[in-house]
């Protein structure tokens, strides 16, 4: 690579260099788990319900078909080993792409450092490099959901360390190189154009820290066909698997997309650069945007050419990029997707910090005290890790926790198991819950013996999983197809994961005299029955909260006759209103929807109006005209 023609396969310290950086970066994690993101140490949480597909796939018959088979076929081995490895493995996957990228810059551009000389600013280095990273608002919860992209920047560092381990013998090099980028592709396209665009200086840093005896005019004679092969070799392994996917139909091709939906994907430079710059604004706030630019400008104006320049450049034009892909799809935005390029848009502030470059050697002090800044940078943004989305996300991280502890001490209680009578399972709400792929729970997750039917909200009537293990029976039902005269057991889990409180056949009957519920509905919708049982009156404000509970767990028509209640007894209370309009969307009522919006607005004081009561009359007044 241009900017260090004197590497040369010495240096040493390859044993203590991979012990260092795996211990750094190890012990970065955890301090920046309990310091910064969560707020407490939990490496195996569930960030998403995503985590159980892998026990989806690994406990139903595998289909070859499906898109991005590379995924596919490690997340059907990943939930062979149950739920806690499912989380633990991407995790894992996003620490050897942390290490694995230190490993290769150094020993393909910087082989001629000497770590041992260097411990202190190496070490530094690295923890800088890895505490950027580890405290990015979103890696705690992409590391662990967007696996697929974590396969792929994985598969594409093996293709460039197989490259560079048989150099000299080109032609197995170049065909080791073609398959692992065409599995890399294959899981997910996240990284295509940052691996082109530093492709062509990875294969000069191959060839120069093999070739220091060669001369510079051989090295070009030598180089330049080398390079032209390797980029085309990947550019067509991309292509290959762009190719394999759409064969299978995949919807990340743009094949058979309903209009305006999730995966539409848009060419249109505007929309393009407006999603690339949303998922800047994600990654980065003002303020540590701001930072990172004013320390890496600095350096870059020390830089004094080209040469020295390009480590500062080139790492950042490739995180930049990995944006680019997602940036395709306006209609599928996640903030989330702002992390991948960290990997690599960090790695100038390793290098000024280690002092890998020669042109920084000299700069000791400025670069501890650049080392100290940037430590302290998350710290002085802890705003980021407070902001809604995070909170969202470690809301959900408590709820599977308190779900699945639920579900667990089901399989614990000897009742669960006693005579034939099958149990069932109510209040495990949507989206986010463990029964989002049934089949996950199929095989391993209950013992022998347990027969359990779970009450699945909003979901397409007779919709029912069935375990393949003996002994063994799971089934997702439709809240109205329980009757509840079948189960011996019922357990209850309420909206925040805990459990249900104790009542008697007659606490049902009570509330259901006194709220007009009835008995079935008190029982399959626990945050319903745990606001009317047990109170001899009611108010608007129950009914009103009645409504929310029904409308969290999906059932919009049911919430609607308690928001009617609430605005009989409180008519003058613009909340009730406000709540149906939103309940009465679904049905596609939009026009009697705008009614209910706008007698809200009209029940706000003329100088107190609720910013969200317009932006939500205005949203639906622009759905009645499209």
């Amino acid at each position: 690579m241009p900017w260090n023609s004197n590497c040369r396969l010495t240096g040493g310290g390859g044993f203590l260099f991979f012990g260092l950086t795996l211990i750094v970066a190890v012990l970065t994690y955890a301090l920046a788990l309990i310091f910064i993101f969560p707020g407490k140490f939990q490496p195996i949480a569930i960030p998403h319900s995503d985590i159980y597909m892998p026990l989806a796939i690994a406990n139903s018959p595998f289909n070859w078909g499906m898109p991005r088979p590379t995924g596919s076929i490690i997340d059907a081995f990943r939930g062979r080993f149950g739920l806690e490895f499912s989380v633990l493995f991407p995790v894992c996957v996003a620490f050897a792409n942390c290490v694995g990228t230190v490993l290769l810059v150094r020993k393909i551009f910087f082989s001629d450092f000497d770590i041992r000389k260097n411990i202190l600013s190496v070490f530094l280095g690295l923890v800088v490099y890895f505490w950027l990273i580890f405290t990015h608002r979103y890696f705690y919860i992409f590391a662990g959901w967007d696996a697929y992209a974590q396969y792929s920047y994985f598969f594409l560092l093996l293709s460039v360390a197989w490259l560079r381990l048989f150099w000299k013998r080109f032609f197995v090099g170049v065909l080791g190189f073609f398959l692992s980028a065409c599995v890399a592709f294959l899981s997910k396209e996240t990284y295509a154009l940052s691996f082109f665009v530093v492709l062509p200086f990875v294969v000069r840093g191959i060839f120069v820290s093999g070739s220091a005896h060669v001369s510079g005019h051989t090295i070009r004679d030598r180089l330049v066909p080398r390079v032209v092969v390797v980029s085309v070799t990947s550019l067509f392994a991309f292509l290959v698997a762009l190719g394999v996917n759409r064969y299978l139909n995949s919807p990340f091709t743009g094949h058979n997309l309903a209009v305006n939906g999730a995966y539409q994907i848009s060419l249109s430079p505007m929309s393009i650069m407006g999603e690339w710059v949303r998922y800047a604004k994600d990654g980065f706030n003002v303020a540590l945007g701001t930072a990172l630019f004013v320390v890496a400008g600095f350096f870059l104006l020390r830089a004094g050419n080209r040469r020295n320049a390009l480590p500062l450049i080139v790492p950042v034009i490739a995180g930049g990029l990995s944006w680019l892909p997602n940036s395709l799809l306006p209609n599928h935005h996640f903030a989330q997707y702002s992390f991948t390029g960290s990997y690599l848009y960090y790695l100038p502030f390793l290098f000024i910090v280690a002092g890998w470059p020669q042109y920084l050697r000299s700069m000791r002090n400025l670069r501890m005290g650049v080392a100290i800044f940037l430590v302290a940078l998350p710290f002085l943004n802890l705003k980021l890790f407070r902001s809604d989305i995070v909170q969202f996300y470690t809301v959900q991280m408590d709820r599977q926790i308190e779900y699945n502890d639920a579900v667990k001490s089901i399989a614990r209680n000897p009742a669960a198991t006693e005579g034939s009578a099958r149990n069932l399972l109510v209040g495990i709400a949507p989206p986010f819950n463990p029964f989002i792929y049934p089949s996950a729970f199929l095989k391993g997750y209950f013992p022998n013996g347990i027969s359990l039917d779970v009450v699945g909200y909003s979901l397409p009537p007779g919709e029912i999983v069935r375990a393949a293990a003996a002994n063994v029976s799971v089934r997702l039902l439709d809240a109205s197809e329980v009757d509840l005269d079948m189960y011996k057991t019922i357990w209850s889990v309420g909206l925040d994961g805990g459990g249900f409180k104790k009542s008697t056949p007659q606490d049902y009957i009570h509330a259901a005299q006194v709220s007009g519920i009835s008995i079935k509905d008190l029982v399959l919708y626990p945050e319903v029955g745990r606001i009317f049982l047990g109170r001899p009156s009611l108010s608007e404000k129950e009914f009103l909260d009645c409504g929310l509970a029904f409308k969290a767990y999906g059932a919009n028509e049911k919430s609607l006759v308690c928001f009617d209640r609430s605005i009989q007894m409180a008519p003058n209370n613009p909340y009730p209103y406000f709540f149906y309009a939103l309940a009465l969307e679904p049905s596609g009522d939009i026009k009697a929807a705008v009614i209910y919006m706008e007698k809200a607005n009209s029940l706000e004081p003329e100088s107190a109006r609720n910013p969200m009561f317009q932006a939500e009359l205005r949203r639906l007044k622009k759905g009645l005209t499209n």
